[in-house]
Formats: structure tokens, sequence, C-alpha cells
């Protein structure tokens, strides 16, 4: 996922477009691989059961305050909030929706993540459209 962020937060096209393309390009994957399904779950109750270690210092987390820092250069991404900030709110939404479809079958992770993606864009920039209404 980290190489998805990091892929993403260069992208020529505006925010508002590579962020609901990277939450579904993780949909995407994860659609492809039926079995990751209860991997993730398990991997998430470890995390949470033992995790320790700051998640801003790890791969997907630096690769999550690149994407922002990137919106931000570019003025897309309000200032207002620290990126750091920013980032970790956009892998918890992430975390939640990959909890969520790890323990329900009947989750619908591409529709969640769409809508976290627009809530997110929202939050980064509330003067700009998301693209959908």
């Amino acid at each position: 996922m980290a190489a998805l962020f990091e892929a993403a937060a260069d992208g020529p096209r505006p925010v508002r477009e590579r962020l609901p393309e990277l939450f579904g390009r993780i949909a995407d994957y994860l659609d492809e691989r039926p079995l990751y399904r209860e991997l993730v779950g398990e991997m998430l109750h470890i995390r949470l059961d033992g995790g320790s270690e700051i998640v801003r210092d790890r791969s997907l987390g630096r690769a999550a305050r690149h994407f922002v820092a990137s919106g931000v250069a570019r003025g897309e991404i309000d200032e207002r909030v620290r990126p750091e900030v920013l980032a970790d709110l956009l892998l918890g939404a992430l975390n939640t929706a990959l909890a969520n479809w790890s323990a329900s079958p009947s989750y619908d992770l591409r529709r969640e993540l769409r809508e976290a993606a627009d809530a997110l864009l929202l939050l980064f920039n509330p003067a700009a459209p998301t693209g959908r209404r």
C-alpha cells in the first residue's frame, strides 16, 4: 500500500482525482485477492493487541505524509491542519474500512472507500468540490 501511496503522491492530476483513484486501487487489489480478507483481519487484530511502534515512522505513514505534503505544496490541501494529522486521518479512514471489510463479507469496500475519500477531500480543502454530489 505504501507503494500505491507513493505513486499517487506525485501524479500530475489534482488530489480530488488522485485520492479516490488511490482508494479504488486499494479496493481492486484486495478484490483480486479474496483470501486477503482473513489475512488483513488477523494483521489488524495483531496490530491492535500488540502494536507499539509509531505508525508515522513506518513506510505507510511516511507515504501518507508524502501524499498529503504534495497536495499542500500544490495548494490543493489546506494548511490549517498539520499534514501529519491529515495523514493520520487518511490512514485512519483506510484502517477502519479494512477492519470493517475483514470482519464482514457484505461490507462494500469500494463504496465505503469512495465515500471516505469524498469526506477526506472535504476536510483537506473545504472550499473545493469533491467531484461527486
